[in-house]
């Protein structure tokens, strides 16, 4: 069938398009930090600016693991699932003139293990190197995508969240005019789709 552009126009427009740029991000405060302060900042006052500087996120992505079968002799392989993996979600944020954005991340890492000491500057001598307990660490991360009039179209919540790494930050007197920012990426057990609705099953 030959492409049709008056069939394509109409399919636009009845049921439109979605926006790369339409969305935000929440991210909940974890209990290891309840206690902290950060240079005298509590980190649940920075958790709470992170939303309005989430510059850049991915929606995570499946995969089926699969393992490839020959159950009926020489031939071709068949593949069949066993499990499923989600990606990790980056997350780019924008730093703050105070740094605020880049310490949270910094002490969240820190208290995941312990590899700069109880106060996160002290030398490595004193740091204990010890795993938390993952209950103690993880938060939940929400993802929501907005059409052009500001209605949610699509939520997704990630479960047991936390940093797995904290990307170096380039620097350079001959970039005068470029934001500093913060790229993390965030590990998680599992999400689910929250405006879904399956029927017939």
């Amino acid at each position: 069938m030959a492409f049709n552009i008056t069939e394509f126009m109409s399919e636009i427009s009845q049921y439109g398009v979605s926006k790369t740029n339409q969305y935000d991000v929440m991210i909940t405060f974890p209990s290891a930090m309840d206690n902290l302060r950060i240079n005298g900042v509590a980190p649940i006052e920075t958790a709470r600016r992170l939303h309005l500087r989430a510059e850049d996120v991915r929606i995570p992505g499946i995969s089926i693991m699969t393992s490839d079968n020959n159950i009926y002799g020489p031939g071709p392989f068949q593949k069949n699932a066993f499990n499923v993996a989600f990606t990790e979600i980056p997350i780019v944020f924008l730093a703050d003139k105070s740094g605020d954005i880049y310490k949270f991340f910094y002490a969240w890492m820190n208290q995941i293990f312990d590899f700069a000491g109880p106060g996160g500057n002290t030398s490595a001598d004193n740091a204990s190197y010890g795993v938390a307990y993952k209950s103690n660490i993880v938060s939940t991360i929400i993802i929501r995508v907005f059409d052009s009039t500001g209605k949610e179209q699509i939520k997704l919540t990630m479960f047991d969240a936390y940093p797995v790494s904290m990307n170096e930050i380039p620097m350079s007197w001959n970039q005068q005019n470029e934001l500093m920012k913060v790229t993390m990426s965030f590990t998680f057990s599992h999400w689910k789709l929250d405006n879904i609705n399956y029927t017939g099953l």
